[in-house]
């Protein structure tokens, strides 16, 4: 038997390394089992599997070094030798793990000097995550001296981008690369033509609070370890270097290995897995473990099983008193272990079967095990994401049912013999994901198939829902059941008077603002340019549907969309938002986090403006006071133009009132 990456240290690798310990002990002397890794630290592992010999003297097991060397040398330096190119202690604190502004302009900086003395450099930039790598990625498309984007391939490797985005990563012809990626890069990887590594020296991980058992995504410094596997992704076809983004002394007090996913992660699918093993107890067969997780999270994991139903409330042993260190499997819990995905997950298809809704579960369930249905878009491309993601709700405010709806619509499309280039014709257009949406399918299939073992079908409907409307409530019912009480309420009280006031008595809830507007300007000259930007950036649909309301003393800027009305019957055209929230207010505090401004074009200064409106007619002077004339501005040639302007723009940033929203869109 062989193992390979001993080093990455997942759960099932321990856990793996539970068993083949155990086993050992009954095991035929003929077999033999190697452990593999390039960078291990094998003297623990060695001690882990010390063994008896036929002399009865007990001993770790044999280690055996390879001593195989590189065939290019690699030259490793820190930021200690980059101060040429802008760097400073100030900019790393070792103890907030992240990444500056300023860290990620030396970066730049470093791949510039060295595109000076190579021909054709590629890069490999190690990042901890997606919103890392978009952060860098807009660093690269501003301007630098010595450098230009353009003259190089730029490619993501992350787990949530499509495989067919990576080709450029590994195709070797493709010269002067720059390859973005996280630790899915760091071992058995081998990148053509890249010769140089810049790791910022950072990994996020999956880790459980124990106080509230909620999994988060940790960013930490990397192991030595981590950066020993970073740096053999050079220095394999030619010679690397690899620039540690890090200085000497901070990079000497990491430790020396990542901390094993089984002392940070949830615990409860790998007590149910020990549970079918019948093997012991869950504390007795993890304790055997190299790194055994702490006692406490394995009896928090036993009691969330007992909680959800995956438990009976006592062992075997003792069949009447209550035991927080062990428990019988149950139905539940059997169906739990079975099922490739979430224990919640599980407990959200069995409340599928039970409420006549376990297709749409399961669709659910493979959903959220996934990457997601939508596919990774661009910063130009995020606002019509955002809008697609309504319309897949279709009023239900919920991203459950945004992706059951997703892959309903495309299963659809399928069977109406929708293949190849016109399905992903048709996935681009609607902003889907078609590898994941398959990866889904297969998950579900898998599911299904699963669940036949214990005679659980889809086709088991016990009743009929009258409508659509009706089985969502359902669906959302299951989903508060299964993840009770891991979830939070979503709302608050109604707008306050202290909104309305801000807003000068507009509706906070079909109004937004700009903030940032120069004081003492002619507002109503540029109601129609305010609305064509709203109307570019794909805030709104309906040009004509708002009210545009320029504050003259508090600098602000105010857009209230209007209810669009149904010619035939006189009532609300149907929006795709729950609530009284409008979906354009939705739609431009997206605008908004997205760091994005509206520019819009001015006079240079107020006596142009008001020259302008007197010569058109627009407004007079009264009593030492400028006032516009009471009249609908339709015709176009009472716009402002670009040929009148000074060429000058003002930045405005999509607001919104803070302690309203905060209730109503966090």
């Amino acid at each position: 038997m062989i193992l390979d990456e001993i080093h990455e240290r997942d759960i099932e690798t321990d856990m793996l390394l539970v068993l083949v310990h155990r086993l050992l002990a009954t095991k035929n002397n003929f077999v033999k089992v190697i452990l593999m890794s390039a960078t291990m630290t094998s003297e623990k592992i060695a001690e882990y599997f010390k063994h008896f010999t036929s002399r009865g003297v007990q001993e770790n097991a044999p280690i055996l070094n390879l001593g195989i060397n590189r065939r290019f040398p690699i030259i490793v330096s820190n930021l200690d030798a980059w101060d040429s190119c802008g760097a400073s202690r100030e900019m790393i604190n070792p103890d907030v793990p992240g990444i500056s502004k300023q860290l990620m302009k030396v970066a730049v900086n470093v791949i510039a000097l060295k595109q000076k003395s190579n021909l054709v450099p590629s890069f490999l930039v190690f990042l901890p995550g997606i919103q890392e790598i978009q952060r860098f990625k807009d660093e690269l498309y501003r301007p630098h001296d010595g450098f230009d984007i353009s003259d190089y391939h730029l490619t993501v490797l992350h787990s949530s981008i499509p495989t067919e985005d990576f080709a450029k990563a590994f195709d070797g012809s493709v010269d002067r690369k720059i390859i973005l990626a996280t630790n899915i890069a760091e071992s058995s990887v081998t990148l053509p033509g890249v010769r140089f590594v810049i790791d910022f020296c950072l990994t996020k991980y999956q880790e459980t609070d124990t106080a509230t058992n909620m999994t988060r995504l940790k960013l930490d410094w990397a192991s030595k370890m981590s950066l020993k596997q970073r740096e053999g992704r050079v220095g394999r076809t030619e010679e690397g270097e690899v620039i540690r983004m890090i200085y000497k002394d901070h990079e000497e007090s990491l430790q020396s290995e990542t901390k094993p996913e089984i002392q940070r992660a949830s615990l409860e699918s790998v007590v149910l897995k020990t549970k079918q093993l019948n093997m012991g107890s869950p504390s007795g067969i993890l304790g055997l473990a190299l790194d055994p997780p702490p006692r406490n999270a394995i009896i928090d994991s036993i009691l969330v099983l007992k909680e959800i139903g995956g438990l009976t409330r006592s062992s075997k042993k003792d069949s009447q008193m209550f035991s927080s260190n062990d428990g019988e499997l149950t139905f539940t819990g059997m169906v739990m272990a079975r099922l490739p995905v979430d224990i919640r997950i599980s407990k959200l298809i069995l409340l599928g079967y039970l409420f006549s809704c376990l297709e749409e579960c399961i669709i659910i369930g493979a959903g959220m095990s996934s990457k997601g249905v939508f596919k990774q878009t661009t910063a130009d491309q995020k606002m019509e994401e955002f809008h697609q993601r309504f319309e897949q709700a279709r009023g239900s405010g919920s991203d459950a049912i945004v992706m059951l709806n997703a892959y309903q619509s495309w299963r659809k499309a399928v069977a109406n013999n929708l293949r190849g280039e016109r399905e992903k014709k048709w996935c681009n257009e609607q902003m889907l994901a078609l590898k994941n949406l398959r990866e889904i399918h297969e998950l579900v299939e898998e599911i299904k198939n699963r669940l036949q073992q214990f005679r659980l079908d889809i086709d088991d409907v016990a009743f009929q829902y009258k409508s659509d409307e009706e089985k969502i409530f359902v669906l959302k019912m299951c989903i508060a059941g299964a993840f009770y009480p891991n979830y939070f309420l979503f709302g608050g009280s109604p707008p306050a008077r202290e909104d309305y006031k801000e807003l000068k008595n507009s509706n906070p809830c079909s109004t937004i603002f700009f903030k940032g507007v120069e004081v003492n300007r002619l507002g109503q000259l540029y109601e129609q340019q305010v609305r064509q930007k709203l109307f570019e950036v794909g805030v709104t649909d309906n040009i004509n549907g708002m009210q545009v309301k320029f504050d003259r003393n508090s600098t602000r800027l105010m857009v209230e969309f209007k209810s669009q009305l149904n010619d035939n019957e006189g009532e609300n055209i149907f929006e795709l938002v729950p609530g009284e929230v409008r979906l354009e207010v939705y739609k431009a505090v997206k605008f908004g986090k997205l760091e994005k401004k509206i520019e819009i074009k001015v006079m240079e200064n107020r006596q142009k403006e008001e020259a302008f409106a007197v010569e058109k007619g627009l407004g007079s002077w009264r009593q030492q006071k400028f006032e516009f004339h009471k009249k609908t501005l339709k015709a176009s040639s009472l716009c402002i133009y670009p040929k009148l302007h000074d060429r000058r723009r003002i930045p405005g940033f999509v607001s919104h009132v803070r302690k309203f929203y905060q209730k109503f869109l966090t």
